[in-house]
C-alpha cells in the first residue's frame, strides 16, 4: 500500500538496473485486487510496448501500443511483479495488494548493456529497438471512442475522422485514405485481415467495438513489412490479453445488441474472447417480404495459450449482412414528389466474410523475436439487381490463404527486421441475365511469395532511420520491388518530424463500380485476385511528411501532408453504369495530394480538436477518360469540443463542413424512413446515367453532432459493474446535406437526394 506522504517511489540504479517510478494507488471500486499501469523507455518516457509483465507464476499481461496494461483476479497480499522485454533491462518488484483494490505500477525501464568479452576492445552493444516512427504512425490507445462524440462508438466513424480520411455524402457507406479507393485500405485485427469490415448503413464496422482495445494506422510509406494495401493498413488491437476485472461488456441501442464475453483459462495462463451482435430486424423476418430480412450479424472468437516458449493464438471472425429494397419508382404527382416503391419486384444483395487463423509469437536468440502466423480469409456475395431494361444476376467468391515469418533482431543501434510469406489468391466471378447462362465468368487463381528486410538505426540522439526493401514475386515469373525510407527527427522532446517514401504494390482489387452511388450507402466490395477479368497488379508510390510540436505540455499542433500516384488501378466506372462489373473493365492510373494541420489541447475536463485540410485526386483511363473521384472533398474543415462535467458525465460537441465533392446523375431513387429515429431504407435502382463520369458538383455538407454519456456504478453484489446511457444527436442543426443528384422519375429532372434529417441515436451499454 503506498505511503501517504508521497504517491511517487523511487528504486535507485545498480549495475544498470534502470530507474523505476512507481505510482502506488489503492482503488475500492474494484472487486477484486488486481495490477494496473504504463511502461516506458527510461531514456526519454515515451511508451514502451511489447513489455511482458507476469505475476507470481501464473498472471501475465502484455502491454499495448500506448505502454498500458492491467492484471486482475490477483491475490491480496504480497505479490511478486516481473517486467521483461527485449532489448530491456528485467526489472522485478514486490507490491502488496490489499483485497478489493488496484495497484497502479508506473515504471521505466533502460536499455540492456552488455559487455563483449575481454580478449576484444571493450565495447557497449546496445539492443535498443529504435520507436516504431511513432511520428508517422497514428496510434489511438484504449480512449480511441474519444475521436468522436460521447455516443455510440464506432470504429469506422473513428477512423472517418484521421487525416486524409474522406466518405461520400453525410459519412456514410465507404472509407478512403489518403486519395486511394475504399478497396485499398486493409483491416486487420491482431494481424489477421478482415475482408469486408464495415456494414451497410451508419457506417458500421463490422468488429464489434467492445473487442478493439488500440487502434495503429499505417498510411502513406510504411515500414517494409505492411504490404498489399495501396492506401494504408488500419491494425485493430483486441482486448485478448489485457486482463482487466470486467468479464461481460455490451450494449444494445434501437438497431442492434452485442455482448462480449472474456477471461482466463489454464488457471490464468490463457485467455479466451467470444463476441457477438446481431440487428434487430432481421430477428422477425418474413421470408415472403425480402426487405424484412434486412440486417447483419459478425462473430468474433479468439483464445491465447502459452505453447513451446512462446504464446499460440488462435482467432476466427465472420459478418454476415442481407440489404433488399424495391428496385422502381412510381411518381404520385407530376412533378416527381413523393416517391412510392412498384411493391412487385426489388434488388437484394447478400454477402458474407470471415477469417480463421492462427499465430505463434516466440523468442530468438540475443533477445529477437519471432512470429509464426496461417490464416484463410473469405468474401463471398450473391446479388439480385433490378437494372433499367435488364436483371442481372451475380455471384462472386474469393478466397485468400496466406503463411508468412515476422522477426525481429536486435543490431549495434538499432534493429533488423526481416519476413518471409507465401500467400494464394482463388477468384470466381459470375454475372449474366436471370435464368441464364452468366454472360461473364471468370475463375483464376494467383500465388505470391513476398519477403522484406529492414535495417532501423538511430544516429545520435535526435535522428532515426529505416531503410528496407520488400520483393513480390507473382508466379509464374512477375518480380516487382518496393523500396522504403524513413527519417525521423526528434530535435527536442516537444518537436518531432518524419519523412517517408515508398513503393507499395496490391494483388487484389474490387470489381465494383467505385463511382456508383451504392458506395455511398453500402460498403460492399467484389475482392478478385490478378488475373481475374485481366485484373493487373496495381501500385503506389507514396510520400509522406509529418510534422509535430507541443508549444505546451496540453497543446499539439501537427501538419501531415502526402503525394501520391497510381498505377494499374481497375477502373470501371468508364464502362458501366452499374455498380458492378459485366464485362471488360480498364485498367488506368491516378494521382492523391493532400495536406491537414490538426490542433488538439487536453488540460483537465476538457479536449479541443480543430482540423483543416485539402486534397486532390484523379483518375485516368488511357487518354480519353478523366475523372475526380466521388468520394473526394476539396476543403474540409472539423472542430470537437468534450468536457467532463462531472466524474460520471461526459458532454461533447462536433462540427465538420466540407465541400467539392463531385458527382454523377443517377436513375431515380429515393429513401423510406422506417422508425423515428432516422433509420431507413433505399428506393429505386440507382444505375449511373450521365455519359461523362462526376461532371457535376453537390452542395457543401455542413453538420453539427451533439452528445451526451453517463455512468453508474452497479451495487457490489453486481460485481461493482457500470452501465452507461448515453445520447447522440446527429446533424443538430437539421441542415439538409445532399447525398447524390438522382433524376426525377416523372420528368428526368436532377433533383437533389438529402440524408438523414436530424436522427437521434440512444445506447445502453454495460460493464460486469
Amino acid at each position: 500500500e503506498a505511503p501517504s506522504a508521497s504517491p511517487r517511489t523511487q528504486v535507485p540504479e545498480v549495475n544498470f538496473i534502470p530507474i523505476a517510478i512507481l505510482y502506488l494507488q489503492a482503488a475500492d471500486t474494484q472487486p477484486v485486487s488486481a495490477v494496473a499501469g504504463t511502461t516506458r523507455a527510461a531514456e526519454d518516457g515515451h511508451p514502451l510496448p511489447g513489455v511482458v509483465i507476469v505475476v507470481g507464476a501464473g498472471r501475465w499481461a502484455v502491454s499495448d501500443s500506448s505502454g498500458q496494461y492491467s492484471i486482475g483476479d490477483l491475490p491480496p497480499g504480497p505479490n511478486r511483479i516481473r517486467f521483461v522485454r527485449a532489448g530491456r533491462v528485467s526489472l522485478e518488484l514486490t507490491a502488496l495488494l490489499r483485497p478489493g483494490g488496484v495497484v497502479r505500477l508506473d515504471v521505466e525501464l533502460g536499455a540492456s548493456v552488455v559487455k563483449l568479452a575481454p580478449v576484444m576492445v571493450t565495447a557497449k552493444l546496445s539492443h535498443e529497438t529504435p520507436r516504431q516512427d511513432d511520428v508517422a504512425a497514428i496510434q489511438l490507445d484504449a480512449q480511441w471512442a474519444q475521436g468522436t462524440i460521447p455516443g455510440p462508438s464506432e470504429v469506422q466513424n473513428v477512423l472517418s475522422t484521421l487525416p486524409g480520411a474522406a466518405t461520400r455524402g453525410d459519412g456514410t457507406g465507404n472509407l478512403n485514405l489518403q486519395g486511394g479507393e475504399s478497396d485499398q485500405a486493409g483491416i486487420q485485427i491482431d494481424g489477421f485481415p478482415v475482408l469486408g469490415a464495415t456494414h451497410f448503413g451508419f457506417s458500421l464496422s463490422a468488429v464489434n467495438p467492445d473487442v478493439v482495445r488500440g487502434i495503429e494506422i499505417r498510411m502513406g510509406a510504411p515500414p517494409a513489412r505492411f504490404g498489399g494495401w495501396l492506401s494504408g493498413t488500419v491494425l485493430l488491437e483486441s482486448s485478448l490479453l489485457t486482463a482487466v476485472a470486467e468479464h461481460l461488456r455490451g450494449g444494445v441501442n434501437p438497431t442492434d445488441v452485442r455482448q462480449l464475453v472474456r477471461g482466463a483459462i489454464l488457471g490464468g495462463r490463457g485467455r479466451f474472447l467470444l463476441s457477438g451482435r446481431r440487428s434487430f430486424r432481421s430477428l422477425w423476418s418474413d421470408p415472403a417480404i425480402a426487405e424484412t430480412g434486412n440486417g447483419y450479424e459478425d462473430w468474433l472468437g479468439s483464445v491465447a495459450v502459452p505453447l513451446g516458449g512462446g504464446r499460440l493464438q488462435i482467432l476466427a471472425i465472420e459478418s454476415r449482412n442481407q440489404l433488399a429494397f424495391p428496385s422502381r419508382l412510381e411518381a404520385e404527382a407530376a412533378n416527381g414528389s413523393n416517391l412510392l416503391p412498384t411493391p412487385s419486384v426489388g434488388n437484394n444483395l447478400e454477402w458474407r466474410t470471415g477469417t480463421v487463423g492462427g499465430a505463434w509469437q516466440g523468442g530468438l536468440p540475443h533477445h529477437g523475436t519471432l512470429t509464426l502466423r496461417l490464416w484463410r480469409a473469405n468474401a463471398g456475395s450473391a446479388v439480385d439487381w433490378l437494372s433499367t431494361g435488364a436483371g442481372l444476376a451475380l455471384n462472386s467468391r474469393f478466397t485468400e490463404s496466406s503463411l508468412r515469418a515476422d522477426g525481429t533482431l536486435p543490431l549495434v543501434h538499432g534493429s533488423l527486421e526481416f519476413g518471409l510469406g507465401l500467400i494464394g489468391h482463388r477468384s470466381r466471378y459470375q454475372s449474366g441475365p436471370f435464368g441464364a447462362a452468366p454472360s461473364l465468368s471468370v475463375r483464376s487463381s494467383s500465388t505470391m511469395m513476398s519477403g522484406y528486410l529492414e535495417r532501423r538505426w538511430r544516429i545520435g540522439r535526435t535522428l532515426s532511420a529505416r531503410t528496407g526493401v520488400r520483393a513480390n514475386l507473382a508466379l509464374p515469373g512477375w518480380v516487382g520491388l518496393e523500396p522504403r525510407v524513413g527519417i525521423e527527427l526528434r530535435p527536442t522532446g516537444g518537436v518531432s518530424a518524419a519523412l517517408d517514401a515508398g513503393r507499395i504494390y496490391q494483388f487484389s482489387q474490387s470489381l465494383r463500380n467505385q463511382e456508383s452511388f451504392l458506395s455511398s450507402v453500402i460498403a460492399f466490395d467484389l475482392p478478385a485476385g490478378v488475373g481475374t477479368a485481366g485484373l493487373p497488379v496495381a501500385s503506389a508510390d507514396n510520400v509522406s511528411l509529418t510534422l509535430q510540436a507541443s508549444p505546451t505540455p496540453f497543446t499539439v499542433l501537427g501538419f501531415r501532408g502526402y503525394l501520391r500516384r497510381f498505377n494499374g488501378l481497375l477502373l470501371p466506372a468508364a464502362s458501366t453504369g452499374q455498380p458492378f462489373v459485366t464485362g471488360t473493365a480498364g485498367a488506368g492510373s491516378g494521382t492523391a495530394s493532400g495536406a491537414e494541420i490538426r490542433l488538439t489541447h487536453v488540460r483537465g475536463p476538457i479536449r479541443f480538436d480543430a482540423a483543416a485540410a485539402v486534397g486532390s485526386a484523379q483518375r485516368r483511363l488511357g487518354t480519353g477518360v478523366r475523372y475526380r473521384p466521388g468520394f473526394l472533398r476539396t476543403r474540409i474543415v472539423s472542430s470537437q469540443l468534450g468536457m467532463a462535467l462531472d466524474s460520471l458525465t461526459t458532454i461533447g460537441f462536433a462540427f465538420s463542413a466540407g465541400n467539392g465533392q463531385p458527382t454523377t446523375l443517377v436513375g431515380a431513387v429515393g429513401w423510406k424512413p422506417y422508425d423515428p429515429i432516422g433509420g431507413g431504407e433505399l428506393l429505386g435502382t440507382p444505375d449511373n446515367l450521365d455519359p461523362g463520369i462526376n461532371q457535376r458538383r453537390l452542395s457543401g455538407v455542413v453538420r453539427l453532432d451533439l452528445g451526451i454519456s453517463r455512468r453508474f456504478t452497479l451495487p457490489q453484489w453486481m460485481s461493482h459493474g457500470q452501465v452507461t446511457t448515453s445520447l447522440a444527436v446527429e446533424n443538430l442543426l437539421n441542415h439538409r446535406n445532399p447525398l447524390a443528384l438522382s433524376a426525377s422519375s416523372a420528368t428526368g429532372v436532377p433533383q437533389t437526394l438529402f440524408a438523414r434529417p436530424r436522427t437521434l441515436r440512444l445506447e445502453v451499454a454495460w460493464r460486469l
